[in-house]
């Protein structure tokens, strides 16, 4: 989206010399232009220059890494041209159809009546908009105790226009400054509001759970039951752990019979092919081992079209109570699937911001989605583990045919590469990975030639262990199904190191036992499909390094910046 245009623009001297043109003919030839353009030109002009900006307004479920930091500034009102691209402007619904607002200003009733907010919602009337709640500063220093006020204040200044309303984004710092889900999705009796009767996306995000965490009893209270009605048009659902443990527990109660009506809330939302949970952790007010299994062994199965799950800051580990890993599905519902395994297709399982034993929990109960997003989560730890293979809990269980792994920082105990090592997928991406150095694709030469390394033994191998490991995997070669390798904004890769890797797994493939080839198209000796190295501080390819290159990848090698002339 284009960035305001600065109002202070710099102006050279004057030459006394130099003939300057009248004032009026100045003004007929800056008008003249804009006069000339037709309505319809204009107004795809205006489209282009006020297209929402994919950074901001994504929705976090659709695969998209966000960027971290500050909201990027409103865009400059183009209708300010001339007054024909004014009228343009405001005569053109679309145009006004996406409404932002930031929940860390201050707001008010009152103050809000003549706002922009209010000439977004006249303007774009009849047609159907997206409001977005979300924060100027992402984590501010401290508490931001008017944040509530301001949720609530702009919410009541949309009531009148929540038939209208496809998508709606609320983001804030805590949790108790998000409001209840349930009452958003009932039918307006709650709150007082028109219901989100054409609702397509609701979205409730917060940096961090405020709840003062009860005392858990031995068995869960029974919780009313709510009646939601039909909402047919909702794809996109994305909740804080608190309001997903109201609704599991609400869902609860009827399932058990507590209610005539047997339906949960999650049966009114046929259509949902997006489900995300931000900031699930045992900290939160209502969490228990028997809601987490209701939902991912209950209410994910029931989902026809699912396909993307996405959960961030997630912590499925209580200090206080069993390991959820340890215990029976069985055990814990009546009426469970029978295996541990949800019967899911899910193109997409993005998980951020969550350690390596969580992680693993959920890739044991997600059967195998074609893509798995690992996004800035914590796989590797600075103090020793009590494990003596950190890795394990992931490496038997990591199955998915493109795996991306982003904002990795650190890989403290090394486990990384025999993480990747022991995944049999087909396209690799690696994006803003600082770990990623010439330690990392040594190891994974190393492992290579050692053999592929299981989940049992670790690291660490003695040279008869290796033997055996080695004749074990001539059915399991190392990396054996990898097509493609991205490597994105890494600025520790350099390019003497990964072609030493690209070496080994050639000659790793063209060893007995080591796979074959015949997919890689006419170059029956390349190490990879495709290969894509890009950043701003990639380091430079010479002439010389292209040819070796071209050996090692069948088809398609992009490098950028390339150094060639």
């Amino acid at each position: 989206m284009a960035s305001p245009i600065s109002s202070a623009v710099h102006r050279p001297p004057a030459d006394e010399h130099r003939p300057t043109p009248s004032s009026s003919l100045t003004t007929r030839t800056r008008s003249s232009f804009p006069a000339q353009l037709a309505p319809e030109t204009i107004r795809q002009i205006l489209q282009y220059a006020l297209a929402p900006d994919a950074d901001y307004f994504d929705d976090p479920t659709a695969g998209h890494l966000e960027l971290e930091g500050h909201v990027r500034p409103s865009a400059y009102y183009p209708g300010r041209v001339c007054r024909q691209w004014h009228n343009v402007a405001v005569s053109t619904p679309s145009l006004w159809t996406h409404i932002a607002a930031f929940v860390d200003t201050p707001h008010t009733v009152e103050s809000l009546a003549s706002s922009p907010l209010q000439t977004h919602l006249r303007l774009s009337f009849p047609l159907p908009i997206s409001v977005y709640l979300r924060r100027k500063v992402k984590i501010p220093s401290g508490l931001d105790l008017e944040e509530r006020d301001s949720v609530t204040a702009l919410l009541h200044a949309v009531k009148d226009h929540f038939a209208r309303v496809e998508a709606l984004v609320i983001e804030a710092n805590v949790a108790s400054s998000l409001p209840n889900a349930l009452d958003l999705l009932g039918d307006g009796s709650e709150i007082s509001f028109q219901p989100l009767s054409k609702l397509r996306k609701l979205m409730l995000r917060c940096n961090a759970d405020d709840s003062i965490l009860q005392p858990l009893p031995s068995a869960l209270p029974p919780q009313p039951l709510r009646s939601l009605p039909l909402r047919q048009s909702l794809t996109t659902l994305y909740l804080d752990g608190r309001n997903l443990l109201e609704m599991l527990g609400s869902s609860r109660a009827g399932r058990n019979g507590l209610s005539v009506d047997s339906k949960n809330v999650f049966s009114c939302m046929p259509m949902l092919e997006a489900i995300g949970v931000n900031n699930l952790t045992c900290s939160v007010d209502g969490f228990s081992e028997e809601l987490i299994y209701y939902f991912f062994f209950g209410i994910l199965p029931s989902f026809q079209r699912l396909s993307t799950l996405l959960l961030e800051s997630l912590d499925l580990e209580p200090p206080h109570y069993p390991a959820l890993s340890s215990r029976n599905p069985q055990e814990v519902m009546l009426g469970a699937v029978p295996t541990p395994l949800v019967s899911l297709s899910l193109t997409r399982l993005i998980i951020k911001h969550t350690k390596r034993e969580s992680i693993g929990f959920v890739l044991r109960c997600i059967a195998r989605p074609h893509t798995i997003v690992l996004d800035g989560c914590f796989l590797s730890s600075p103090t020793p583990s009590s494990s003596s293979s950190p890795s394990a809990l992931l490496e038997s269980v990591l199955r998915c045919s493109r795996l991306i792994l982003a904002n990795i920082a650190s890989d403290f105990d090394r486990s990384l590469p025999g993480l990747i090592a022991q995944w049999d997928g087909e396209c690799l991406e690696l994006i803003r990975c600082m770990c990623l150095d010439d330690d990392f694709w040594t190891k994974l030469v190393q492992l290579s030639r050692e053999g592929k390394p299981g989940p049992e033994d670790g690291r660490g191998r003695t040279s008869e262990q290796t033997q055996e490991r080695v004749q074990e995997n001539h059915h399991e070669p190392f990396l054996g199904h990898l097509r493609s390798l991205k490597v994105i904004d890494c600025p520790n890769v350099h390019p003497d190191s990964l072609i030493v890797f690209l070496i080994q797994l050639r000659r790793a493939r063209s060893t007995p036992g080591g796979g074959s080839n015949s997919a890689l198209g006419v170059n029956s000796n390349a190490a990879l499909d495709e290969l894509v190295v890009a950043g701003n501080r990639a380091h430079k390819l010479e002439m010389g390094a292209q040819m070796k290159w071209a050996k090692l990848v069948s088809r398609t090698v992009e490098w950028s910046p390339l150094n060639v002339r």
